[in-house]
């Protein structure tokens, strides 16, 4: 079916109508995108909004810088790297959430009872579970470095503390099925489920991490080179030499020979050997061997030809 223009040929195009782009005849109209692997830094790439589903744009202090944002060299890790890291932060933020926001209404509790001990004790828990999180934000932002005081990284601790998180709530909830404690059981299940998806996240990060080498904790030396052995070394020189002959014999011209019938003349006292007679019926050649004497004879002077 042929296609219409609305402007006849040869004729002025009206002047409300717009010219055509030159990128109209070779992407249909649509405005090319940019490399996924290098894009065009946005707050969306380089920074991860604590709050899932919300691009609160990197100037927000609940928005946190993607330490892996450039990290992959291929587009699929690359995105797995975005959305793991996306995930452990966002997970981090929600525990410290529920965590802070539980302690610090009891800690207002305490404080109204006048309970000195209660109001120490759960400010010291809600100092360690901003702590946590900012070892979790910083495992991500640096690649999992390691502690000045020890060779643990950071998103290695925090992985581990969320192992112990998970395995103590696991006994509570235990402990609440078998004394009937449902409402208890029912907040510790929700507490185990939040826990374990935590830690495995931060696994499945850390795994992507230690197998593309870029675990700052972990990191791996190149492999060595291996020396080559003198077995090796020769037969390279074998093979180099050969492809050279190969190449010397293909240039030279082929030698016009016959491979008649020998031809030879036997002599008294000459062992002879035979070679091919050369083309053109030229007389045969004879080739003295060793003078043939008898058992306990001088041996004689060897022939120098035969005619």
């Amino acid at each position: 079916m042929a296609v219409l223009s609305a402007t006849p040929p040869n004729q002025p195009r009206p002047p409300n109508q717009p010219r055509p782009d030159a990128r109209d005849a070779e992407t249909g109209g649509a405005i090319p995108t940019a490399n996924p692997l290098h894009p065009v830094q946005t707050s969306a790439l380089t920074h991860v909004s604590l709050i899932p589903g919300l691009d609160l744009g990197q100037n927000s202090i609940f928005s946190v810088e993607n330490g892996l944002a450039d990290a992959a060299t291929t587009e699929e890790d690359q995105m797995v790297l975005n959305t793991l890291s996306a995930k452990v932060l966002q997970l981090a933020a929600l525990n410290a959430l529920i965590a802070v926001s539980f302690r610090l209404a009891m800690l207002v509790i305490f404080v109204n009872q006048g309970k000195d001990g209660e109001v120490a004790l759960y400010a010291v828990y809600i100092t360690l579970s901003i702590s946590i999180l900012f070892i979790g934000i910083q495992g991500v932002r640096k690649r999992n470095p390691s502690f000045p005081c020890c060779a643990c990284g950071y998103l290695s601790t925090f992985y581990a503390i969320y192992i112990v998180f998970a395995a103590v709530t696991a006994l509570i909830l235990l402990i609440s099925l078998v004394s009937g404690a449902w409402f208890s059981f029912l907040i510790n299940g929700a507490l185990l489920v939040l826990y374990a998806t935590t830690a495995d996240r931060t696994r499945r990060l850390l795994d992507a991490l230690y197998d593309l080498n870029l675990d700052q904790t972990n990191v791996r030396p190149p492999p060595p080179v291996r020396e080559q052995t003198e077995l090796e070394a020769w037969r390279e020189r074998h093979e180099a030499h050969r492809a050279a002959v190969a190449a010397e014999a293909a240039r030279l011209p082929q030698a016009e020979v016959s491979f008649d019938p020998p031809l030879a003349r036997v002599e008294p006292g000459v062992a002879v050997e035979a070679v091919p007679a050369p083309v053109g019926g030229a007389a045969p050649v004879v080739v003295p061997v060793a003078p043939m004497a008898a058992p306990g004879a001088p041996t004689a002077a060897p022939v120098a030809s035969v005619a």
